[in-house]
């Protein structure tokens, strides 16, 4: 008898938690009707353009503000003093205004990158506008997942 009501409380206790899944397949459920950017265009040009293409025309409308810093360091010297490897820092602070109920969403999204140095000085320019691309897409992934959480956290 005992047993039977253990487990019914269990169950209740566990039925009740309020944990819900969240739906991935509503996530471009907002319509970005301006995006104002200061800082670095060529991150902010390839980040303006993964959210307008994931923005949805019918949905709740909001405005965004990029703010980009890049930083590039030395990460590694060999024995003669000569750089072998630099690290790119990429930090964008996004400020989304949901138009509707006036409310401002504030979070900063920080990604680094290392590449290596070449040869020849194209060649190591190349890299780091390579590792600057994929920088701008992950940082771009990351403010669509942020946005949606945020966004859907009412």
């Amino acid at each position: 008898m005992n047993k039977t009501y253990f487990k019914i409380l269990i169950f209740c206790f566990l039925a009740g938690c309020g944990f819900t899944i969240v739906d991935q397949t509503k996530k471009g459920n907002f319509n970005i009707i301006d995006i104002s950017s200061t800082g670095e265009t060529r991150i902010n040009y390839k980040i303006k353009n993964e959210l307008f293409k994931n923005s949805n025309k019918n949905n709740e409308k909001i405005k965004i503000s990029l703010e980009s810093k890049k930083t590039k360091s030395i990460k590694e010297k060999n024995k003669k003093n000569e750089i072998k490897k630099y690290q790119l820092d990429v930090e964008v602070l996004v400020q989304a205004y949901k138009v509707k109920i006036n409310d401002i969403k504030k979070f900063t999204i920080v990604r680094s990158k290392d590449y290596n140095v070449a040869s020849r000085n194209s060649s190591t320019l190349q890299n780091e506008k390579d590792a600057l691309e994929r920088l701008s897409g992950q940082i771009s992934d990351d403010i669509l997942e942020k946005l949606f959480l945020e966004l859907n956290d009412n």
